[in-house]
């Protein structure tokens, strides 16, 4: 990698030594990249359905590594900026919109280390393993798995790996499913930190995406935006609608930073022909479980009980005009710990933050509020819409990438993980 400190010479003799702000950004980038080539690679080749304990292991080692990697070096820029100091508002939007943007790329990788963990195939007992394995040896010819399998409901289609992400979610641990919003979190974890890596991820998007002071860096950040962490949120809110795993504060962070981080997604790439269909089933999907749990009203009739203890709700529509200043608000969400982490006496991870968000309350009922007949038919009509932008692809498959595609599957499989439950 190039050298982030370029020389300055004196009559021939390197008198000093100068930091290179942009340098030093581009290899914290190559160094993501080195992860994302090893997660890519597992989680689109199809010969590679599961990853082994050493491969998550090797992975969760090096996102450790590349979160204290990150650090020091916002350390070398802070110090270096100490003693010199920016001189115009373009070289200061620069600073935080490095500092910002560079600690998402760790969350992301965490979100990628997860996914691949979630589509592996199930084999926790002998049955569902011995069944696994004589349906690969029944249907090997027609699993293709390939960039142009656009959909899992050909008739020539065989398994795919997002099949397998509902399943795994609705099986997995109870602790990947918890979420304490006062409790801060580790990268090296993997038992707790997928939701607070998303919430971290999605907090962080808000801040380096200011129409006004970072516009001109979209292009930097097209590779890291956050569709497939919002659709893995948008599984782990059914789930946990399913098994009532909720509190109303949880809820309304999800929420709000779901539907932020869409608006901002919409404005900026929703005219981009290689986002829009990707953006517009998940905007319909996300309406859908909206109306469906019926979110909005449950965070209502909170707020109408208990008028002293109101949680405000950030509601959008797309078209709709929003306050900027609003939007890009951040929230209050669990931070990343400093390396090496250390469990308490209860073992638990220490916390540095404040907590402002106040105690858990009101666990989320799904029955809680019955649909009437007249939402029950505008669900369903909503749902036949999504069901059939699913199955009717007209973008020319040489635009639409397998990362799309298995997006789509996922959403696939989300749908119909939710049809499958009972409907009040």
């Amino acid at each position: 990698m190039p050298e982030e400190e370029e020389p300055i010479f004196d009559h021939g003799v390197v008198r000093e030594r100068k930091l290179n702000v942009s340098v030093l950004s581009l290899n914290i980038k190559f160094n993501y990249d080195r992860i994302l080539s090893t997660l890519v690679y597992l989680l689109h080749n199809g010969l590679s359905s599961n990853i082994t304990q050493a491969q998550i292991t090797e992975i969760s080692d090096m996102i450790i590594q590349y979160y204290m990697y990150i650090h020091n070096s916002m350390n070398k820029m802070n110090e270096f900026y100490k003693a010199n100091p920016p001189t115009t508002v373009q070289e200061m939007n620069l600073i935080n919109f490095i500092k910002n943007h560079s600690f998402s790329f760790v969350d992301r990788a965490m979100m990628l280390l997860h996914k691949k963990i979630l589509f592996g195939d199930d084999t926790s007992n002998e049955v569902s393993a011995k069944q696994s394995k004589q349906g690969f040896e029944l249907n090997v010819d027609k699993n293709r798995g390939g960039v142009l399998s656009l959909s899992q409901y050909e008739d020539t289609f065989g398994h795919i790996q997002e099949a397998n992400i509902i399943k795994n979610f609705n099986n997995s641990s109870i602790s990947l499913l918890k979420f304490n919003p006062s409790e801060d979190f580790s990268y090296g974890n993997m038992h707790n930190n997928l939701i607070p890596s998303i919430l971290h991820n999605l907090n962080d998007f808000l801040k380096y995406n200011d129409f006004i002071k970072f516009g001109k860096y979209n292009w930097y950040i097209k590779r890291t935006i956050p569709l497939d962490s919002i659709i893995l949120m948008f599984i782990i809110i059914t789930v946990k609608f399913k098994y009532e795993f909720f509190t109303i504060n949880e809820l309304c962070i999800y929420v709000k930073l779901i539907n932020k981080a869409l608006f901002i997604l919409n404005r900026k790439w929703f005219k981009n022909e290689k986002y829009k269909r990707m953006l517009s089933l998940t905007n319909l999907t996300w309406e859908y479980i909206l109306k469906r749990y019926n979110i909005v009203q449950l965070i209502n009739q909170f707020n109408d009980e208990m008028p002293n203890n109101r949680i405000e709700f950030f509601d959008y529509q797309v078209k709709a005009m929003v306050n900027m200043n609003e939007l890009f608000d951040v929230m209050d969400v669990p931070q990343p710990i400093d390396f090496p982490y250390k469990l308490d006496a209860h073992g638990k991870m220490p916390s540095k933050r404040s907590h402002s968000l106040g105690s858990r309350v009101n666990n989320v009922s799904v029955n809680s509020l019955v649909l009437n007949p007249e939402s029950k038919l505008e669900l369903a009509q909503l749902n036949e819409k999504i069901y059939y932008d699913l199955r009717n692809n007209f973008v020319d498959v040489n635009d639409y990438c397998a990362f799309y595609t298995s997006l789509e599957n996922i959403l696939h499989e989300l749908m119909d993980f939710m049809n499958q439950q009972r409907l009040e």
